[in-house]
């Protein structure tokens, strides 16, 4: 059988076939269409990769960090045009997938031209739960959490109520008119509720408040002056 093809009509070149139908068409009939890629480094380790067509797994095309397609396999986009990044079988357009403890890792970064800076992730977690976070010193640091059952915590991973926005230092919730305009805030300071304006820059005081309720005694407390209710 003929292993090397050059069509003198249009430069294609066949490997496995005498009739390329591309500028390079690798054919064969009975087992993966594939290319590798070998690097061995100064201690004779090889580093292998290998980019083809899977017969094995109903012609999936992968690219594998082996000498052989379905071991080790990196990227993987079947028939529907699925891709898969660390699964051979995926469900969705895109499906993202690890056997880390915390799995599913999709990460968006920008890049100064130093390094890289403002890194930000997707992660599904062992419990099922959703994170969207920021890489601080190399660990992701969740600032969003989609709970399973639909709870939903703003600086907090564990959400209690279906939104929960916590903070121990600043207004769990505020109310803003746009830049330059004070806003109005919420918060929930030591079990007390306060209910305040605040600085331009979005600064809020339980001393500014215009209205508090002490969560021991449920008295409600106006601040004097602070205008009619």
């Amino acid at each position: 059988a003929q292993a090397f093809t050059i069509l003198g009509s249009n430069g294609n070149v066949g490997i496995g076939t005498t009739s390329p139908i591309a500028n390079l068409d690798i054919f064969k009939a009975s087992g993966d269409a594939s290319q590798g890629f070998t690097a061995s480094s100064t201690a004779g380790v090889q580093m292998a990769w290998t980019i083809g067509t899977d017969l094995s797994d109903s012609g999936k095309f992968k690219i594998s960090s082996s000498t052989l397609l379905g071991l080790n396999d990196r990227l993987v986009i079947d028939g529907s045009g699925n891709v898969g990044i660390g699964t051979a079988g995926p469900g969705e357009k895109l499906t993202v997938s690890g056997a880390e403890a915390t799995a599913g890792t999709l990460g968006i970064w920008s890049d100064d031209g130093d390094e890289w800076l403002d890194r930000y992730a997707f992660e599904v977690t062992t419990g099922d739960d959703l994170n969207f976070g920021q890489y601080v010193a190399g660990t992701l640091t969740p600032r969003m959490t989609i709970q399973s059952l639909g709870n939903v915590g703003i600086g907090t991973t564990t959400p209690t109520w279906l939104l929960n926005p916590t903070s121990a230092t600043a207004a769990q919730l505020a109310l803003s008119s746009g830049a330059d305009i004070a806003q109005w805030a919420f918060r929930n300071a030591g079990g007390n509720l306060y209910f305040a304006t605040t600085t331009v820059a979005g600064t809020a005081t339980t001393s500014t408040s215009a209205l508090s309720i002490i969560g021991s005694s449920g008295n409600i407390i106006l601040a004097e002056g602070g205008g009619n209710v």
